[in-house]
């Protein structure tokens, strides 16, 4: 998910610069409820990764495979077990718990949320940086892991 190219080479994978300005596009356009799921599936992604990448018998070929049957695990069973292994913290663990509650909240009332209201606009634009503030910090963590992992490889 996070490697611009196939042969995953740690040098290119995607920075949180790119990241955040994918955010960020829809945040111009007003498109905040798109930003807040976009910033979702990143940190999914990198709950999924960090798991795959904490095994210290790694190989990337298996790995990928790993990935396709991560897509299935719950996003919830996939924050406990980053927590469970040592990847996250719990302060982070709390923080990304909240976020994903918001995020479940307004996945499922989307339909019934008036997107007129400016104090719903400005709940959602809230949720939108600090979603921001999160995948500045598990992008952090996914860095070292695979900053490590490239030494294996080198």
């Amino acid at each position: 998910m996070f490697f611009k190219k196939s042969d995953r080479n740690v040098s290119d994978f995607l920075s949180y610069k790119d990241i955040s300005e994918k955010i960020s596009s829809e945040e111009k356009k007003n498109n905040f409820i798109s930003a807040f799921l976009i910033a979702h599936g990143f940190l999914e992604s990198y709950l999924s990764e960090l798991i795959i990448y904490s095994n210290k018998n790694i190989d990337l070929k298996v790995s990928n495979d790993l990935l396709k049957t991560f897509e299935r695990v719950s996003f919830g069973n996939l924050l406990i077990v980053n927590f469970m292994i040592g990847n996250i913290n719990f302060e982070l663990f709390k923080k990304i718990y909240s976020f994903n509650k918001k995020r479940n909240v307004l996945v499922h009332e989307l339909a019934s949320i008036d997107l007129d209201d400016e104090k719903v606009l400005k709940k959602i634009k809230r949720d939108v940086s600090f979603s921001k503030i999160i995948l500045k910090e598990i992008h952090s963590i996914y860095t070292k892991k695979i900053k490590l992992l490239s030494k294996k490889f080198v």
